[in-house]
């Protein structure tokens, strides 16, 4: 995806919500922008749960400095 290209970090909040997209292709084309733009693999498993999938990677992407609005 181009955000993950351009290093688009205002796109984050964008792409969380696309991971549990029904579409499995869109999942992983979400987490490779992801990955892209907070440098590096997430370890976020997307074959779990919708839930455990939006847990994890929130978990991830706070752990990366990123700071999410509530």
């Amino acid at each position: 995806m181009l955000v993950g290209e351009k290093k688009r970090r205002s796109a984050v909040p964008f792409l969380l919500p696309v991971l549990v997209s029904p579409f499995p292709l869109v999942r992983y084309f979400a987490l490779d922008s992801l990955e892209a733009i907070l440098g590096g693999p997430s370890g976020v498993d997307l074959h779990q749960t919708n839930a455990a999938i939006a847990k994890q990677a929130h978990a991830w992407v706070l752990g990366k400095g990123f700071t999410l609005a509530p």
